[in-house]
């Protein structure tokens, strides 16, 4: 099962080596959001690039393995650890076995610091840094047990995974591998793997082999040819556009073979044509004089019956935008621009405002101000709860980027 409705959803596969005397294939099938996959390439193209392949996290994982750690005996997990979410990709036999995407990471621990100290999330997220993880089950130091509380609900989603994939495929984990930002805690590999009962596997020692494992595997995609993933998410709508070319110029050839048969029984078609279309002119004409008589102002006419659906549901928006209730959506934007703080510069790039709770993206200059930020919303009596998400350093560490849930008392 995937989260996803099929219509909403790319799927990509990857062919599993099928077992001697086999004549069926297993394949491994990746699916990701058609959404998200179109702002992704919009993103590229509007920077000049148009990509021949896309990959996930999990799969340049396997990507990396084959390279660095292919002689590696038994089944072995790849997990990378980042700030929101956790890449696990289970290789065994030059194959990825099983991959998935789970939603917690080292923002999770962060914030359960914050949480259990009453401290802001810079100063947590510098408490967690300095944090030390052991494998024994008491400990004294206190961040540290708050950091194996945090870590648990991971665990419990690794060990399920593990049982899962041991028990439908009969196969045994041996070993673990551990990158990602969240890999430099000092002792959570060793943590991880003495909970999960398996050995720990250390890398090639490549510099900051750690933190770019992914980026890594990402950039051998190509290199590696057959032997890496074939996973591309570049077919359909979504396809390479050099290979649209050369699909283009088959297409051509194929025409021009076809027009002859075209013209052959153009004649016997025409005269049909010719009768339906005076029919249908007379039909358009009707509409066309309806329409004018119901929209006066619109002077372009393109498709009388489509642009009287889009009128529609302009019409239908307005109504929703200005609401019907006690409170309006301009009220509500309205109180967010009041709201936000005048000694702090809130830059919001994404707003979406639905019908009973609001969604922001935006970034400040530092996590205090996100903290004042959301306690100044949380003063309105018709946010019944706020919610702060994903609060992290930007790349450059001048800015703090977070997300904003505001769910509304009554909706619009």
């Amino acid at each position: 099962q995937i989260p996803l409705d099929l219509e909403d959803a790319v799927v990509d596969y990857h062919s599993i080596q099928s077992a001697p005397g086999r004549s069926d294939s297993t394949v491994l099938a990746v699916a990701i959001s058609r959404e998200h996959l179109k702002r992704h390439l919009e993103g590229l193209q509007k920077a000049g690039v148009d990509p021949k392949a896309l990959e996930i996290d999990s799969l340049s994982l396997f990507n990396f393995s084959q390279h660095y750690l292919k002689d590696l005996k038994g089944d072995t997990v790849f997990l990378d650890i980042g700030a929101s979410k956790t890449s696990v990709c289970i290789v065994g036999e030059g194959s990825p076995r099983l991959v998935r995407t789970v939603w917690l990471g080292g923002h999770h621990l962060t914030q359960a610091i914050a949480r259990a100290q009453n401290l802001s999330l810079e100063q947590a997220e510098q408490e967690k840094r300095k944090a030390v993880l052991t494998e024994a089950d008491h400990v004294e130091e206190e961040i540290a047990r708050i950091l194996k509380d945090a870590l648990s609900p991971l665990i419990k989603e690794l060990a399920t995974t593990f049982h899962v994939y041991e028990t439908e495929s009969g196969r045994e984990i041996h070993q673990i591998y551990i990158c990602g930002g969240m890999s430099n805690l000092q002792g959570l590999s060793a943590y991880l793997v003495h909970q999960l009962g398996k050995e720990l596997v250390r890398g090639p020692g490549i510099p900051q082999e750690g933190t770019y494992a992914v980026a890594i595997g990402l950039a051998l995609k190509e290199w590696l040819g057959p032997k890496g993933s074939r996973v591309r998410f570049r077919s359909g709508e979504f396809a390479y556009r050099q290979e649209q070319a050369q699909t283009r110029h088959r297409l051509v050839a194929l025409g021009v073979a076809g027009a002859v048969l075209l013209l052959l029984a153009g004649g016997d078609l025409y005269l049909h044509y010719h009768l339906k279309m005076t029919r249908y002119q007379g039909l358009q004409s009707h509409v066309r004089a309806a329409f004018q008589q119901t929209f006066p102002n619109v002077k372009t006419l393109v498709n009388e019956v489509e642009q009287t659906k889009a009128a529609q549901k302009e019409i239908d928006k307005k109504v929703a935008f200005f609401g019907s209730g006690t409170v309006t959506v301009l009220d509500l934007l309205g109180e967010l621009t009041r709201r936000m703080p005048s000694d702090r510069v809130i830059e919001v790039s994404d707003l979406l405002v639905e019908q009973d709770n609001i969604r922001m993206e935006a970034q400040t200059d530092s996590f205090e101000s996100v903290e004042k930020f959301k306690a100044v919303l949380e003063k309105y009596e018709r946010f019944r709860e706020v919610t702060i998400s994903d609060a992290r350093m930007s790349a450059d560490q001048s800015k703090v980027r977070f997300r904003v849930n505001i769910t509304l008392t009554e909706a619009v």
